[in-house]
């Protein structure tokens, strides 16, 4: 009897052992589940985070979309580089480069006639506007372009074959008749006499941008303007059509601080 009630009650525990098994089976199935829970949520607020931080930064996009104004900034680095654009030119020491820098700062084109610079037509040019059309494709290239003297051409001859022809290039400039066409009213023509000013001052500043759209000049139109101050003296204007280019240095009427850089003419 003995034996047989012991066996029983290892049984007995047997069962007992083996029903908690299965009771630890079950809590061990249960929590993946609350895992699962835990991590659902967990991955619905990623989620919700991942929104926030997408729509910040498409709001963080749209603000630098609309930007920050730096066209003072930019216009100013373009004036520097005219600058830059002049010394480079002076740097060359070739005779039809000097002689149409000389010639515009002095307004002179007594030799002009001699350089005998032809068009991309095989015409050669007539006049002194389509000469000095050759000088300011080099500097409004250089500014706007980034394309400095010898990149693509090694003289102003080769620039000039690169021209379409001379009465094509100077209506895009704003050259009218021989005689009647002002300064200030043609690209980079103001710019390249008061350069000799502008190099020779140490510090030249933007004082302000002025949206304006006064300046015509060929087939550009200005959008904005920045009144320079150099060393103190006022009266000259850089302006800008509405993609950036800087079209010319314009002066008042009572601006006459040219300082020649060839004062015995250009040197052959």
């Amino acid at each position: 009897m003995k034996k047989i009630v012991t066996v029983l009650a290892v049984a007995t525990m047997l069962m007992s052992s083996l029903s908690a098994c299965g009771k630890t089976e079950d809590t061990t199935t249960d929590k993946p589940a609350a895992e699962a829970s835990v991590e659902t949520e967990q991955t619905s607020e990623a989620a919700g985070t991942e929104s926030v931080a997408e729509t910040e930064a498409v709001a963080a996009t749209e603000e630098n979309t609309e930007g920050e104004d730096n066209r003072l900034e930019e216009g100013m680095t373009k004036v520097y580089t005219l600058i830059d654009a002049y010394n480079d030119l002076l740097s060359q020491h070739k005779y039809a480069e000097d002689l149409l820098q000389a010639d515009v700062e002095s307004l002179d084109d007594a030799e002009l006639g001699n350089l005998g610079l032809t068009t991309a037509d095989g015409n050669e040019i007539q006049t002194s506007h389509g000469y000095y059309s050759v000088l300011i494709t080099y500097y409004f290239d250089y500014v706007n372009n980034g394309i400095k003297y010898g990149d693509g051409y090694s003289d102003f001859s080769e620039l000039a074959a690169q021209l379409p022809d001379e009465n094509s290039i100077k209506s895009k400039y704003g050259f009218v008749d021989e005689g009647e066409s002002k300064t200030n009213k043609v690209i980079m023509f103001e710019a390249v006499g008061v350069l000799p000013f502008l190099a020779s001052c140490e510090a030249v500043h933007g004082t302000d941008l002025v949206e304006t759209t006064e300046y015509v000049m060929g087939d550009y139109t200005s959008a904005y303007a920045i009144p320079l101050n150099c060393d103190g003296n006022t009266g000259l204007t850089a302006v800008f059509d509405a993609d950036g280019n800087l079209m010319n240095i314009c002066s008042s009427d009572d601006f006459d601080q040219y300082i020649s850089s060839f004062p015995n003419g250009a040197s052959e």
